[in-house]
């Protein structure tokens, strides 16, 4: 319901110049009127076809109460950015990040599809830090196989 996920993963990531860990957003800063970075693989049109290079855009933090003028299910575990028209996330894109500075303050959710100039709505990232440190710690433990018979 809010994008969030962790994933385990079985080998280690080899982390380069162009593949490296981002930074949380935690506390309460709001980033209002902060210029972000969105990128994605996501179609940049309604049927578009889906990208071959990674798509980014630069974009502008927008309030929440503008934002729940777009959008009224906006809630203050979201985020917005102001979007002109031919800007924004479209199908694909839903799970990427927001990021400000090297650090990721939102995950793609929801809003108009396509660029329209609509604000665009995020899962704020800093909601969900001290959720995203404690499933860390149970990620990081030995799982075990669940038996092969049995109703699951």
């Amino acid at each position: 319901v809010n994008d969030v996920a962790l994933i385990r993963v079985n080998k280690n990531i080899a982390f380069t110049n162009l593949v490296k860990p981002i930074a949380l957003a935690s506390g309460s800063k709001t980033y209002e009127g902060s210029a972000c970075i969105l990128s994605g693989w996501g179609t940049t049109r309604v049927n578009g076809k889906e990208p071959t290079i990674l798509q980014w855009i630069n974009l502008i933090i927008e309030t929440n109460a503008k934002c729940k003028q777009a959008h009224r299910e906006v809630q203050a575990s979201h985020i917005c950015s102001y979007t002109k028209v031919g800007e924004g996330a479209c199908h694909g894109d839903s799970g990427g990040p927001l990021v400000i500075g090297g650090t990721q303050v939102g995950i793609v959710s929801f809003g108009q599809p396509c660029a329209v100039g609509e604000p665009d709505v995020y899962t704020r990232v800093s909601s969900f830090t001290d959720w995203i440190k404690n499933h860390q710690n149970y990620m990081n433990q030995d799982l075990q196989e669940p038996p092969a018979d049995g109703v699951y």
